[in-house]
């Protein structure tokens, strides 16, 4: 059986967590990827996904953000920029394209997910 290609997985990955109504935030080291994975996952499913990174105008950044925590999209694919300072609130999975780096990067990213907005953090 052939192996697949990373970036093949977890677009599918990606697709299929959109695909069923969870909240999902991949994330992907390059801007080069995060289009790739978009792309790709956009192919496998009717979600609503959008991109995340930097090189998008501070106004872009805001409106996917909006979209996101409003509900308007089921996921988004980002870069570490929506990595600090941003809180998505309700989110049910995050998927992960590479190693960010360090360990405290990927508990950082990990930890986006799973929060009950009814709780404090």
């Amino acid at each position: 059986r052939k192996r697949r290609s990373a970036i093949v997985e977890v677009a599918r990955v990606t697709a299929a967590l959109a695909g069923a109504g969870c909240r999902t935030l991949c994330f992907a080291q390059t801007r080069k990827l995060v289009e790739l994975v978009l792309g790709y996952a956009r192919e496998r499913c009717s979600a609503r996904l959008a991109a995340y990174r930097g090189g998008y105008t501070p106004a872009e950044r805001r409106a996917v953000e909006r979209k996101f925590f409003g509900g308007e999209l089921d996921g988004v694919v980002a870069t570490c920029a929506l990595e600090l300072g941003v809180d998505v609130g309700d989110l049910d999975a995050t998927v992960h394209l590479g190693y960010p780096g360090s360990r405290a990067a990927l508990l950082q990213q990990a930890g986006r997910a799973g929060r009950d907005p009814c709780r404090p953090s």
